[in-house]
């Protein structure tokens, strides 16, 4: 219901175009121990954001997953999660299967905002950092 209000007070009069942008992660898409609620509240948002981007042609739709971000979140995962190897993929810096370079938000932000910017997406999309840039 909070989306449907917004969307009617940000009409194409106020805003010529609209983004709504869904920020996600990969576990939505891939499976890791110990964060399993976790991504399935992901999954489930990924799959309202598409329905939303065929419901409404006005507006353009970008599930976005920002990657490894340094926030408090990350850190609570490196210190707490009950998976050793999510804890140790989670502590260190560099890449690695489960796990890649952590990212400032700036750095993750700015790249969302150039996709947002150049506008090529299909609506209902989903984008990682990590994507190749098409």
């Amino acid at each position: 219901q909070f989306n449907n209000l917004i969307l009617e007070a940000i009409t194409q009069e106020v805003a010529k175009n609209r983004f709504v942008v869904n920020i996600t992660s990969l576990v939505a898409v891939q499976g890791f121990p110990s964060l399993t609620q976790y991504s399935v509240g992901k999954a489930a948002r990924e799959a309202f954001f598409r329905g939303l981007a065929v419901e409404d042609d006005t507006i353009k739709v970008l599930s976005y997953s920002p990657g490894p971000v340094d926030t408090a979140m990350h850190e609570i995962i490196a210190k707490e999660s009950f998976d050793e190897g999510i804890r140790n993929a989670f502590t260190q810096n560099s890449s690695s299967e489960v796990h890649r370079t952590t990212l400032t938000p700036t750095q993750t932000v700015v790249k969302m905002l150039k996709y947002l910017e150049e506008d090529k997406f299909q609506s209902g999309a989903r984008i990682d950092y990590f994507d190749e840039e098409k």
